[in-house]
């Protein structure tokens, strides 16, 4: 790993998302109230995985821009966030 960038703000984020150079982003979901779904497309049209972090509960009720995405809910845990990044970066096993 070379470098871990943080963006506190929805519009810190949005300017990396249009700026920046990356592997990999992990969005919170909401980010102080706006929805991070936006950001997520931008990312991935410039073909960067994205994992969203979330306190939501997805599964029973998927949002707009999310369905279909690695999502890693509430505990996180190591061991969920390397299958997450196994999973981003094409590496997980198929079952």
């Amino acid at each position: 790993m070379k470098a871990v960038e943080i963006a506190a703000t929805f519009e810190q984020a949005e300017q990396r998302a249009a700026e920046g150079r990356f592997d990999l982003v992990v969005l919170d979901l909401n980010l102080n109230g706006k929805l991070s779904a936006p950001l997520a497309e931008t990312f991935r049209a410039r073909g960067v995985p994205v994992i969203f972090a979330s306190g939501y509960e997805l599964r029973s009720r998927p949002l707009a821009g999310v369905e279909g995405g690695i999502v890693i809910g509430k505990p996180y845990t190591v061991e969920r966030f390397r299958e997450a990044l196994s999973q981003a970066f094409g590496t997980a096993e198929r079952a």
